[in-house]
């Protein structure tokens, strides 16, 4: 008999490799368990996502109604009511009785403004965590409130904040080959 040569020994391996591959592969693939986890992983994450967003949604319909306790009298008219947020501003004056009247109402958060707002934090309570809109609502209307209040305070008026401010536009243009 004739010795094997080196190629001949290295692709003698590689088919039993690639029929051991093969015969694993097919008896991985030929069960049931396989065949149902392929198909129903990808539905079943789907379906996760699904209903988070339903649940989310449901959320975002219902009116929030937050109790106000603001100490500084100086944004009662600043906190408008939008969409889906409503503001309730307490006219006690003392802070456990507002959040006594908070823990008892139909409330989704209590907002508690101190004196002064730029030194010392403003507090929201919530039995549950608020979401980002909520935070981003009341946050940016607290800021352009202060903003105003400064702006007064130096003797500028916001037409010429809006004056300086520059509006620049920019317009996307897609290059061909040809120019």
């Amino acid at each position: 008999m004739k010795a094997k040569t080196r190629k001949q020994k290295i692709k003698s391996v590689m088919r039993k490799i690639l029929l051991i591959i093969k015969r694993e592969y097919l008896t991985r693939v030929r069960k049931k368990t396989f065949i149902i986890l392929t198909l129903l992983a990808p539905a079943l994450m789907a379906a996760m996502v699904g209903i988070i967003v339903f649940i989310t949604q449901l959320e975002n319909d219902q009116i929030r109604t937050i109790l106000v306790k603001d100490s500084s009298n100086n944004f009662e008219k600043s906190l408008k009511d939008s969409k889906g947020i409503k503001f309730t501003f307490s006219v006690n004056t003392d802070v456990e009785v507002v959040k006594k009247l908070f823990s008892e109402g139909n409330y989704y958060a209590l907002l508690i403004i101190p004196e002064n707002p730029e030194i010392e934090n403003i507090e929201l309570f919530s039995e549950r965590q608020s979401d980002i809109n909520t935070k981003m609502n009341i946050s940016s209307s607290i800021e352009a409130k202060i903003r105003s209040d400064k702006l007064k305070e130096l003797g500028i008026e916001a037409k010429t904040i809006d004056a300086i401010n520059p509006n620049v536009h920019i317009r996307t243009i897609k290059l061909k080959a040809d120019g």
